[in-house]
């Protein structure tokens, strides 16, 4: 043996071990699953949550995923229009709602003591922002299903 081929050896097996962790790596990222959708939960609608889906042998996500996408495909998804959502009546509602959300978070804390804060005070107003038309959407569809 050549003083040096062993080393030489090694380096070929640390390269083909790398090359098989790479390939590992990329057959378990789907490549087009790039987005990401988020809710928040108690903690024992957690824990419901994790139950079912370790009951079913998945992973929280898989499971979730799984719900999610069986509900688009069998019509669940939001029955509000573009035409309502652009409506003044839908205008209205989204203002009402984001008002009632200001309302709410606000007056908690200060009816608890708490200080207001001017940072505290826009991330109460972010909130109610990115959230009232989709509960104004929500509204609606509820509306929707008692008429039926």
């Amino acid at each position: 043996m050549v003083p040096g081929s062993i080393a030489n050896i090694k380096d070929a097996r640390d390269a083909q071990c790398k090359k098989v962790q790479v390939q590992e790596v990329t057959a378990v990222a789907n490549p087009l699953r790039t987005k990401s959708v988020t809710a928040k939960v108690t903690e024992g609608e957690y824990q419901q949550l994790e139950a079912v889906a370790k009951a079913r042998e998945m992973t929280l996500s898989d499971w979730c995923r799984e719900v999610l996408l069986a509900g688009l495909n069998s019509g669940g998804a939001p029955q509000v229009d573009s035409a309502q959502i652009a409506s003044p009546d839908m205008a209205i509602l989204t203002e009402l709602l984001g008002v009632r959300m200001l309302l709410l978070n606000l007056l908690y804390p200060i009816g608890r003591g708490e200080s207001l804060t001017a940072e505290k005070l826009q991330t109460v107003v972010s909130r109610a922002d990115a959230e009232k038309l989709s509960a104004a959407i929500e509204c609606l569809e509820q509306n929707a299903k008692r008429r039926n």
